[in-house]
């Protein structure tokens, strides 16, 4: 957007010729203000992807072209998008070195607990592996369903076998990350629908010509089939949450850390689950408590 209304910004002659305009000119009605009120905001700031702010006090028409535009914040842009991208390449380097740890983290951290917590800690951390892995078979599966449901409805619109195989296919598996799975679908989906010819859907009566709708139309049916059923029965089941708890889990996370906390929400009510359910029973079998 920065790039696109540096384009479109005016020169100087053409903000003379406005402002003889915005008086009235040759005859010409004066221009309304909220167009040189719009005018005289983009000339004091140059944050173009910020929402426009109100001039700092108004200033009249006739004043002179002497406030120049600002560059935009192109640094401050360019930092946050080099954090975002650090952020999701770091993710899955961090999670293929834990992949080749040999046990030496879970060691470090078994030695700093004291013997008589040894058991107690040792069935803890069972658990929790347990949990973590039924939790990354349960979106495995998750992945799947999505992917089937993709594909079976990519077929029924008339997408080759093996298009629909390949969409589904990417897009089942994007699905693990919130929404990316969707955004993945809808972008390949839509420029296949608008670039095939010769399409012939399953389905009768359906509109070869409305081949993009109907991809638009499915992929919002996975995406609720996802949030209604896979993800709070299938991956709740897995786990052993009520689907419930998926739900709540999942818009709590949303809105305290956005995607991330999308992520990283069921994992986590299943890390805190398991653990707190297991430190307790285990702290009364050994009476400790």
């Amino acid at each position: 957007m920065d790039r696109i209304n540096q384009a479109l910004e005016l020169n100087p002659e053409e903000r003379n010729l406005f402002l003889k305009y915005a008086a009235g000119y040759n005859g010409k009605p004066p221009i309304q203000s909220k167009f040189v009120g719009y005018f005289w905001a983009s000339q004091n700031t140059g944050e173009y992807v910020i929402p426009e702010k109100p001039p700092a006090g108004a200033v009249p028409p006739t004043a002179p072209v002497a406030a120049a535009s600002t560059q935009p914040p192109v640094v401050t842009e360019g930092a946050s998008l080099e954090n975002k991208l650090s952020a999701w390449v770091l993710a899955p380097l961090i999670f293929v070195f834990l992949g080749f740890d040999n046990g030496q983290i879970r060691r470090f951290f078994i030695s700093l607990v004291p013997n008589r917590y040894f058991e107690l800690s040792l069935t803890v951390l069972d658990r929790l592996d347990d949990a973590i892995g039924n939790y990354l078979r349960g979106t495995l599966i998750d992945c799947f369903l999505v992917a089937v449901t993709l594909t079976l409805g990519f077929i029924l619109l008339g997408i080759p076998v093996g298009i629909a195989v390949a969409i589904g296919i990417v897009s089942g598996l994007s699905s693990a990350i919130p929404f990316l799975g969707t955004v993945i679908a809808l972008g390949i989906g839509v420029t296949y629908a608008l670039i095939a010819e010769n399409v012939r859907p399953l389905i009768p009566g359906l509109n070869p010509n409305d081949l993009a709708l109907y991809v638009v139309i499915l992929i919002i049916i996975t995406r609720v089939l996802e949030d209604v059923v896979f993800q709070p029965f299938v991956l709740g089941s897995a786990v052993n949450v009520h689907p419930l708890v998926v739900i709540i889990a999942i818009i709590s996370g949303s809105l305290i850390m956005g995607l991330w906390g999308m992520l990283f929400a069921i994992p986590t009510v299943v890390v805190v689950k398991t653990a707190v359910a297991t430190f307790f029973r285990e702290l009364k079998d050994y009476r400790i408590i």
